[in-house]
């Protein structure tokens, strides 16, 4: 799930450059059909960068760490980890189940927001005259 929303993410951040960068510079220039390939290539860029994994290794090294030996600490593991009391673990808040219920809330809430739009279109032709010209159905509103 986490890999998912990662996904989402990131291809949202790159379709929102490419949208940006039209809006700003190219939406006013008169070249159609480059404009069309340049956001068309937006599309196909936001499907594959966020595919695309850039990692980099580090290596650290480690300080040498010098052990003594003390004689009346001699004990087994388990003897150590019983002798400790038990620690509660608090688990930290998972962000990525907010951040999915949140996506889901607002989708919910936009599906709901359609359904109720296009069933008021739905009513408003059901009430007004129609009149079937050719392929073409005219829809004749009192309002």
């Amino acid at each position: 799930m986490e890999a998912v929303i990662e996904y989402l993410l990131k291809s949202a951040g790159v379709l929102s450059i490419f949208v940006f960068t039209y809006h700003f510079l190219l939406r006013r220039l008169t070249f159609f059909q480059a404009n069309r390939w340049f956001l068309f290539l937006g599309i196909i860029a936001s499907i594959a960068f966020p595919l695309i994994e850039i990692t980099q290794t580090v290596y650290v090294e480690q300080p040498i760490q010098q052990y003594t030996y003390v004689p009346q600490q001699v004990a087994t593991p388990m003897a150590i980890m019983l002798e400790q009391p038990a620690i509660p673990v608090d688990t930290p808040f998972d962000y990525w189940q907010l951040f999915g219920f949140l996506y889901v809330t607002v989708m919910v809430f936009f599906i709901g927001k359609m359904i109720v739009e296009l069933s008021s279109l739905y009513r408003l032709i059901r009430s007004g005259k129609t009149v079937k010209s050719g392929n073409f159905v005219t829809v004749t509103l009192s309002r």
